[in-house]
């Protein structure tokens, strides 16, 4: 690609990527526009960080900034916290009913396929 993004000596990951995305959009303008927005990343994570994000993401043919931004995101474990209901007193008046799940013992009996 001619221009600027020559002089940014981007790791070979890029221009694989760049090459893809020319592949898939049906506009000219919309394909520098979406390598762009990939590049924009750089504004918030490293070279190094952004370079891994986007060969995991040429691994599943996911060429757009959205895909490589999956791999930057910090995924966060659930499993290992705790709800805390500190000043929310008035929550400890709530009861929940147990779900009725006697509907999926047999689904296809009212109205589906049998």
């Amino acid at each position: 690609m001619p221009g600027p993004l020559v002089d940014l000596n981007l790791p070979e990951c890029f221009d694989t990527l760049r090459r893809r995305i020319q592949g898939e959009e049906e506009k000219q303008g919309e394909r520098l526009r979406e390598f762009i927005r990939v590049l924009g990343l750089l504004e918030n994570y490293p070279m190094a960080r952004l370079r891994e994000a986007v060969e995991k993401a040429l691994l599943i043919h996911a060429h757009s900034r959205d895909a490589v931004l999956q791999y930057l995101v910090p995924h966060f474990s659930w499993r290992n916290t705790t709800f805390l209901l500190d000043g929310c007193k008035h929550l400890r008046l709530v009861k929940v009913d147990k779900p009725d799940l006697s509907a999926y013992r047999n689904p296809l009996v009212q109205g589906g396929a049998r």
